[in-house]
C-alpha cells in the first residue's frame, strides 16, 4: 500500500498520476533544493509502499520495456500510456516515471515532465539514472541550476564513472556561477596526481587596463592568417565562402585565409583549402587538433585569427588585427542568450600568436589523457580551454561593442 503526503486523498496510484499531470497544492517550479544522497527534497514526503507483488513488478517492467520499444518507433502517445500503466502496477518503478518524463519532455510538456522526474526521485532518491536524467533535463532547459547541481553531484558521488552526469555537472556549475568548482572537479577526475595538467588553473581574464590595452594593441593592423574549420555537413560551403567574402571586404591588412575541411567541394577560389591532419579529433574538438598543433607553421603570418563559420562579419576587422598579445578569446558574459553562464570562455573567435608555447599544452594534455576520456568528462572544447589556459585577454574588453551575440541583439 502506498502512503504519501496529505495532498493525495484519492487512491495512491491515481494520486501519483494526477501529480504527474498537474501541480499539487503549494507546489512551485523551484520547490526543492539540496539534501544528502538518498534524502527526499525539502518540503516533500518520501513515498513508501508495501504489498507490491513480484508479479506486479514484473508486469510493470514488461510494460515499461514495451513502452520504450514503441516509443522508439514514434508512437509517443501509446508509449506514454504504457509507462503510466507500469507505474500503476508498480508505483516504485522509477524507470517508468523517467521514461514518462522523457516522453512528455519530447512532446513539449515540460511541467508534466518535471512532475514525473520528481516522482522518479521520490520513489528512488539514490538511483543514479534518475538523478542523472533529471539533472540533465534541467541543464538542457537552463532551469534551476542549484537543483541541477545537487542532483548531478549526488549522481557522481554515487557513481564516479557516470561520465554524462559529470559533463552535465560541469555545465550546471558554470551556469550557477561556480566555474572554478567545475574546473577543479574535472581536473581531479582526469588528472588526480596533477602530473599532466600541471598546477591548477583558474579560468580568468587578464586584468583590463589602459596599460594592458596599449601593450597588446599595435598601431596598425598586423598581417593575419584567418582560419576556419568545416567539419561534417552541418555547415555547407556557402558558409565558408560568405565568411571569406566578409574578411576580404573588412580586413585591410595582408592575410591568408585557410579552411581546414573534410570536403572541399564548392569552396571558392582564393581560399587555401587544407585537409584535416591525420588523427584530427571529431566535432568541435577538431579545433584543438588544427589550432594548437603545428598545422599553421607554413602560414605567412604567425598571427592567427580564428573565426567560427556561423559568425557574421558586419564591420571592419582591422581593430582585431591590431592585437599582438599571446591569446584572446570571447567571454561568455555577453553571450547569455546562447551560453547561460558567466566567467567562462567562448571559442567562436580567437586571436593568438602561433608560436606562443603554452598553447601547445592544450593539445598535448588531451593526447596524454586520451581524447575519449577527455570527451567523456568534459562537455566541450571551451571548457577544456578554461582548464588549460590560466589567463586570456577578453575580446569584449579590448574591443567593446564590436563583438556581440546576435541571439540577443
Amino acid at each position: 500500500r502506498l502512503t504519501s503526503s496529505p495532498h493525495f486523498c484519492c487512491s495512491p496510484v491515481k494520486g501519483l498520476i494526477m501529480m504527474a499531470m498537474s501541480s499539487p497544492p503549494g507546489h512551485t517550479e523551484r520547490s526543492w533544493l539540496g539534501g544528502a544522497a538518498g534524502a527526499a527534497p525539502l518540503g516533500h514526503t518520501t513515498f513508501s509502499w508495501a504489498g507490491c507483488t513480484l508479479a506486479a513488478r514484473r508486469q510493470a517492467q514488461g510494460m515499461n520495456k514495451m513502452g520504450a520499444i514503441i516509443g522508439r518507433r514514434g508512437q509517443g502517445a501509446d508509449a506514454l500510456r504504457l509507462y503510466f500503466a507500469a507505474t500503476a502496477a508498480d508505483p516504485g518503478c522509477a524507470l517508468a516515471w523517467i521514461n514518462a518524463a522523457r516522453a512528455m519532455d519530447a512532446a513539449g510538456r515540460w511541467p508534466a515532465a518535471r512532475r514525473c522526474f520528481e516522482l522518479a526521485y521520490l520513489v528512488s532518491p539514490a538511483n543514479v539514472d534518475v538523478l542523472a536524467e533529471f539533472g540533465a533535463a534541467l541543464v538542457r532547459r537552463g532551469l534551476d541550476c542549484s537543483l541541477a547541481v545537487h542532483l548531478l553531484s549526488v549522481a557522481v558521488a554515487l557513481d564516479s564513472s557516470a561520465s554524462e552526469a559529470f559533463c552535465n555537472l560541469g555545465t550546471a556549475l558554470r551556469r550557477a556561477g561556480q566555474p572554478e568548482w567545475a574546473i577543479a572537479l574535472a581536473r581531479r577526475q582526469l588528472d588526480p596526481t596533477g602530473t599532466i595538467l600541471g598546477p591548477p588553473t583558474r579560468c580568468c581574464a587578464t586584468a583590463k587596463s589602459a596599460k594592458r590595452e596599449a601593450a597588446v594593441l599595435s598601431g596598425a593592423p598586423l598581417p593575419q592568417t584567418v582560419v576556419c574549420i568545416k567539419w561534417g555537413t552541418k555547415y555547407g560551403p556557402e558558409y565558408v565562402n560568405r565568411l571569406y567574402a566578409g574578411v576580404v571586404r573588412n580586413l585591410s591588412a595582408p592575410f591568408d585565409f585557410l579552411c581546414f575541411t573534410d570536403d572541399p567541394t564548392d569552396i571558392a577560389p582564393g581560399i587555401d583549402v587544407q585537409p584535416f591532419p591525420q588523427g584530427t579529433y571529431e566535432g568541435w574538438w577538431s579545433k584543438a587538433s588544427v589550432l594548437f598543433a603545428d598545422n599553421c607553421r607554413q602560414c605567412r603570418s604567425g598571427r592567427i585569427m580564428y573565426i567560427d563559420l556561423d559568425t557574421v562579419i558586419c564591420g571592419s576587422l582591422d581593430d582585431l588585427a591590431r592585437y599582438q598579445g599571446a591569446f584572446a578569446i570571447l567571454s561568455t558574459d555577453d553571450f547569455d542568450a546562447t551560453e547561460g553562464r558567466r566567467g567562462g570562455f567562448n571559442s567562436s573567435v580567437m586571436l593568438f600568436d602561433r608560436d606562443h608555447a603554452p598553447l601547445r599544452h592544450v593539445l598535448r594534455s588531451i593526447s596524454r589523457i586520451g581524447i575519449d576520456t577527455v570527451r567523456s568528462f568534459v562537455h566541450r572544447l571551451d571548457f577544456w580551454l578554461e582548464m588549460t589556459i590560466a589567463h586570456a585577454d577578453l575580446l569584449q574588453d579590448l574591443f567593446p561593442g564590436q563583438l556581440v551575440d546576435y541571439s540577443s541583439h
